[in-house]
């Protein structure tokens, strides 16, 4: 397992709302579920031959 790096972060309280939600209905982390949607976000604004762990 890789090591995680700790972040502190605001989100609104429908957010919360949702993130509880979907956590629940798949059996899912909300922490999984932040770092999936940071992972979807980030492809999808940055050209996918550059690779950011670099």
């Amino acid at each position: 397992m890789s090591s995680k790096i700790p972040k502190q972060i605001y989100i609104e309280p429908y957010q919360d709302h949702l993130l509880k939600t979907i956590a629940q209905q798949t059996g899912v982390s909300e922490a999984e579920i932040i770092r999936q949607a940071i992972n979807l976000h980030i492809s999808s604004i940055t050209n996918p031959q550059t690779n950011i762990a670099a």
